[in-house]
């Protein structure tokens, strides 16, 4: 990263000795930037933004963007390991797995009741919403499609820590 250079003012105000020693101070401030960014992406934490002013990049620590209705990188991640926690050994998600998972997170009257009376009844449900296999299970990207249409009103995050 470029060390901006001082402009006249700056200049007339500093002495050569103090530039100097802000520079190198800069310098180091940058250099443990860099290393602490290097650490969280090395332990897949949401890594500091190149340039914060400009946006999000997506890999924030935001799990959803609310500008585009989607889970961010992070959070389709978290979805997934939230996913796998409650799949069957084939890595789907069938009709009991998902009233498991509803259980789990204290959402077992989320749906209406003849949704989640019989398999067959949440199978023409989950369909219509976001798909299912030709099983009639839900595979992770399914779920991220189930979770992000209902983020608003039931945040991931809530899911994540019960």
């Amino acid at each position: 990263m470029p060390v901006p250079a001082f402009d006249d003012d700056d200049d007339a105000k500093m002495s050569k000795s103090e530039k100097e020693t802000l520079i190198e101070q800069r310098s180091e401030l940058v250099t443990m930037l860099h290393s602490i960014r290097r650490n969280l992406l090395l332990h897949n934490q949401p890594v500091i933004e190149e340039n914060p002013f400009a946006g999000s990049n997506h890999q924030s620590s935001e799990l959803f963007s609310k500008k585009t209705g989607k889970f961010t990188d992070r959070g389709r991640e978290r979805a997934r390991c939230l996913f796998a926690t409650f799949a069957n050994p084939q890595g789907t998600m069938g009709y009991f797995e998902f009233r498991i998972y509803l259980e789990n997170v204290g959402r077992s009257q989320e749906f209406h009741p003849h949704i989640l009376a019989n398999q067959e009844s949440w199978c023409c449900y989950m369909y219509d919403l976001v798909g299912i296999d030709n099983r009639g299970n839900l595979n992770s990207n399914h779920f991220i499609l189930y979770r992000e249409t209902i983020e608003l009103k039931y945040p991931l995050e809530l899911d994540l820590v019960r």
